[in-house]
């Protein structure tokens, strides 16, 4: 009975978090040529770190705002910091002037309209979000 309760506490963690990592896409314009990201080259975009993706795509990463609950299970799931940890990684990296956190929107319609007009940038949405046409999903690969 120990054991089979253990198990039960366990599959309550695991379950959870693996159905919401699926369930977000990062977007962005369509390319000319087509792109697909790694997990490790989202989370790199959105610390900020300078990586060499195509002439098409910058890392510009946008957000929403830190009341959604897609931002925490973004930012768990992919990013693997919880809101805390992410606040105080850009506090340490605005103070030492290295980079700026990325655009944060409040909606996801706000966020859609920025990624519609802004070439080569970045964004996450729920992976039932309706995406206009000139949208696609660059993670993770469908």
């Amino acid at each position: 009975m120990k054991n089979f309760t253990k198990a039960i506490f366990l599959f309550s963690f695991i379950i959870p978090t693996s159905f919401a990592q699926e369930n977000i896409w990062v977007i962005t314009q369509k390319l000319s040529s087509e792109i697909k990201l790694s997990k490790q080259e989202v989370r790199q975009i959105y610390l900020g770190i300078n990586i060499n993706l195509t002439d098409t795509i910058t890392s510009s990463a946008t957000t929403l705002s830190s009341s959604h609950q897609i931002r925490s299970i973004f930012n768990a799931q992919v990013i693997g910091l919880t809101e805390s940890r992410l606040q105080s990684y850009w506090a340490h990296m605005r103070f030492s002037g290295r980079t700026k956190p990325p655009k944060e929107y409040p909606t996801i319609n706000s966020l859609l309209k920025h990624l519609e007009a802004t070439k080569g940038s970045i964004g996450y949405v729920p992976a039932d979000t309706e995406l206009p046409d000139n949208l696609i999903v660059i993670y993770p690969e469908n």
